[in-house]
């Protein structure tokens, strides 16, 4: 390749939704005057991560296995832990031995520009100033989680309230307390986030667009204790062509346009053996899971229910397959699900979900209504997101304001009264007839949102992402 080309890194965060997110940015602005090169910890999962995202590979995005792979099976799932070796002195070593090999490997025509990391790798600015690199922040997450963490006053406590304005273009306001993301109150992730806003070029948001943000998406009524992102480029939601134009309201031959093979066909036959609307499909994402006696008890709600499920147990999944015992109510209990297929599939009821960012785009562009039960992060903030556009029918989890830094499992908390809520709130949605209206109003709400995002995502998305290409390629 003799021909002038921009090469762009990106330091890929060693968590399954970051990585995957991190592709999906890759696909979007790579091409063959625009090399991405990923610097990761560890081949094997990146390709596995490339993989889930169901994008086309292009040969154009190429891995540099960090320290010589001496990462290659590493793994951490305490998230303190996990954040020590990101922030090591010996991280940023390795990245700036990469980007010396990347440089090294170009073409004289070809120039490296610019470097993308995530907001919690504030360690490496130091690499990307001294290889003379531009550096932005990769941003999955809500905007209006970003917006809330620039604003929040941490001495206010986590009953202070902030007032958003326009989500979902919606006329009424929602209010926020600092409790709903107390992540934003942890001293670690605040001074992360000031450095990443602060000293960063611009931030790419990833997952959102203000179809979803609303146009008040800067919200300049709240204080700005954190500063602003320099630029900011809404580029998503970013996922595959065939999940994004797929029939939400009937079958179709759409999910055989992906491009890499279903590793889990057993769902997709599951769903396909049963009618429209009747599948409860559950999952708390890549780094949270219910505990085996939370499992039993939200399977045998629905068993008793007679009510059709898949949920994702990524740990101890025969343990739980033990504990259940047969019963006659169909059900898959899996490690590993193939997502976008499942939420796009018409069989599909409702999503239980951990109201993880990710997740609910990808439901809401499925078309499915939610459950929510969040865990930690944002999580509790994107479900009274959820709550208040009406795409959601109830909350099953418990707010203890513990951030994710503080956490030692990856279980939610659950109401402490023996099941009664959620058998209430199970027996109301599944076994009624307004259980079903609230169901089908919900729907309605998630396909007016869909909607709206995939709108903004083709008007206003299209001039944001080629805005990102000519700054990555200056």
């Amino acid at each position: 390749m003799s021909h002038s080309a921009a090469h762009v890194c990106g330091v890929v965060f060693p968590g399954a939704g970051h990585a995957a997110n991190f592709f999906n940015v890759a696909s979007a602005i790579v091409s063959e005057n625009l090399i991405v090169h990923a610097l990761v910890m560890s081949k094997k999962k990146s390709l596995r991560w490339m993989e889930s995202t169901g994008q086309a590979v292009h040969s154009n995005i190429r891995l540099e296995v960090l320290a010589g792979g001496q990462w290659e099976d590493w793994h951490e799932e305490e998230p303190k832990l996990m954040m020590q070796k990101i922030l090591s002195p010996e991280f940023s070593a390795a990245v700036a031995s990469t980007l010396a090999d990347v440089r090294a490997g170009l073409h004289h025509t070809h120039k490296l520009t610019a470097m993308i990391m995530n907001g919690l790798m504030t360690n490496i600015l130091p690499v990307a100033k001294a290889n003379g690199l531009r550096s932005y922040l990769l941003f999955p997450s809500p905007y209006y989680m970003l917006r809330l963490s620039t604003a929040a006053n941490p001495s206010d406590g986590y009953e202070s309230s902030y007032v958003f304005r326009g989500l979902g273009g919606q006329d009424d306001e929602v209010v926020f307390n600092l409790g709903d993301a107390p992540d934003v109150v942890n001293p670690m992730f605040r001074k992360l986030m000031a450095e990443s806003v602060q000293s960063t070029d611009g931030a790419i948001c990833s997952g959102t667009n203000i179809g979803l943000e609303g146009s008040f998406y800067d919200q300049p009524h709240l204080p700005r204790e954190l500063g602003s992102p320099k630029a900011t480029f809404f580029v998503g939601p970013l996922m595959p062509e065939w999940f994004l134009h797929a029939p939400v309201e009937q079958d179709s031959p759409a999910r055989s346009n992906r491009k890499v093979p279903l590793v889990a066909a057993e769902c997709v036959q599951f769903l396909d053996e049963h009618p429209p609307q009747s599948v409860v499909y559950i999952s708390l994402g890549s780094h949270a899971d219910f505990s085996i006696p939370q499992a039993v008890l939200i399977i045998s709600l629905l068993r008793g229910l007679n009510v059709p499920y898949i949920l994702v147990k990524r740990e101890d999944k025969q343990e739980l397959v033990n504990a259940l015992g047969p019963y006659s109510t169909p059900g898959i209990i899996t490690k590993w699900a193939p997502q976008l297929e499942i939420l796009s599939h018409p069989s599909l009821r409702c999503f239980l979900s951990h109201a993880g960012f990710g997740s609910m785009l990808e439901g809401i562009v499925g078309g499915t209504p939610f459950i929510s039960c969040p865990v930690a992060s944002d999580q509790f903030l994107d479900s009274k997101v959820m709550n208040h556009l009406g795409v959601s029918v109830g909350t099953i989890a418990v707010n203890k304001h513990i951030s994710q830094m503080q956490r030692t499992t990856p279980y939610p908390i659950l109401p402490d009264d023996a099941g009664k809520q959620i058998e209430a709130l199970f027996r109301d949605l599944f076994a009624t007839t307004d259980g079903e209206a609230k169901l089908s109003e919900a729907r309605r709400n998630v396909l007016k949102l869909r909607t709206r995002i995939l709108r903004a995502k083709a008007e206003e998305g299209a001039r944001e992402l080629s805005s990102l290409k000519r700054v990555l390629m200056a």
